[in-house]
């Protein structure tokens, strides 16, 4: 007789350290478990024994175009034989970041996958506009509404559909929502559940000084121009670097190498020696260890994390309100970090 099996996807740490935490919560076994990661996500504590690397699979999903969606179809047998190929035909439920991709509908639509439950990855999970299943543009929902049963006739295992929109993947196991904060997922009409990210035993980071500074990859994905970007940066660290040279900077993965070098150019005109944090490191379990950091930076997610986890948070987001690829892409996105931080 075999246990059901908990399949994790993680592309990132806090989907990382979430996933840990609902382990230990319900308390499942190491036998049980099994990890799919993207976008080349490292971690020293994750065990690649038990995981499927898929990286190659999702990033050319990527590169297919919304018109050639047929291309897809030849990605479903290869995730297929992956998953089998590590638990064959046993029952799972899978904890997911989202259903957007095709990459994690073909997983939740695998034939032995008996639950699909969703894990926090940022700030997605407080944007409001993906707090319901409605499209702003009518036209586009039309679109959308004949793609999508043109596709269920056929074999139904992928999409276009918005981010936590579940409903063609709940099984007869109600999905669970899992969050951070209280804040989480707030309007969806599923079961969302809190759940307190755990200190993970093997880490080890030495920070040089008590001041990090968290960014966003705003400007490589093209919602931020690189002029205010470094001067919004050179502003922050001038209003808070002036007793204390010692400051950290956490870079997002899609930073490119030319603006990292840019920015530590910044501080070095300051006077500032940056220490790099890795990308392996996770800023999460730094804040878990160190509650008197304080953390600057502009609207990413980690702000509020860091909140959470009890460290001083200063967000200087009105200093990218000038720029209008960022007031654009503020406006989609609806993350209203200011008011997290308030509540």
């Amino acid at each position: 007789m075999y246990k059901k099996k908990h399949v994790f996807y993680v592309h990132s740490h806090i989907t990382y350290y979430i996933s840990m935490a609902i382990i230990n919560e319900i308390k499942i076994s190491e036998s049980e478990v099994l990890f799919i990661k993207s976008r080349a996500y490292e971690n020293n504590s994750l065990d690649n024994s038990k995981c499927i690397d898929i990286t190659d699979i999702h990033d050319s999903i990527d590169k297919i175009g919304k018109l050639d969606f047929f291309k897809t179809y030849k990605y479903i047998k290869k995730l297929d034989n992956l998953i089998d190929s590590k638990i064959p035909n046993i029952d799972f439920s899978v904890y997911l970041p989202m259903v957007r991709h095709k990459a994690m509908q073909i997983i939740a639509s695998n034939k032995n996958c008996k639950q699909i439950n969703i894990i926090e990855e940022g700030v997605i999970a407080y944007s409001k506009y993906f707090m319901h299943f409605k499209e702003k543009n009518v036209l586009l929902a039309i679109g959308k509404y004949i793609v999508n049963n043109f596709l269920n006739i056929g074999r139904g295992r992928f999409y276009f559909i918005k981010p936590f929109d579940i409903r063609k993947f709940i099984k007869k196991n109600q999905p669970i929502f899992y969050t951070v904060s209280n804040q989480g997922f707030k309007g969806l009409p599923f079961k969302i559940k809190k759940i307190e990210l755990i200190s993970d035993k093997n880490f080890s980071f030495e920070l040089k000084g008590n001041i990090v500074m968290v960014l966003e990859g705003a400007v490589e994905q093209g919602n931020l121009g690189l002029e205010t970007f470094i001067s919004s940066i050179e502003e922050m660290l001038r209003v808070n670097t002036q007793n204390d040279k010692k400051i950290s900077i956490k870079f997002h993965p899609a930073q490119s190498d030319t603006n990292k070098e840019k920015i530590i150019n910044s501080c070095k005109k300051l006077g500032i020696k940056p220490q790099n944090i890795p990308n392996h490191v996770s800023f999460e379990q730094l804040a878990l260890k160190n509650k008197n950091l304080l953390v600057l930076g502009f609207s990413t997610s980690l702000l509020f994390y860091a909140r959470e986890l009890g460290c001083k948070v200063i967000s200087y987001e009105y200093l990218l309100l000038k720029d209008p690829l960022f007031i654009k892409y503020r406006a989609e996105n609806n993350f209203d970090l200011q008011n997290l931080l308030k509540n």
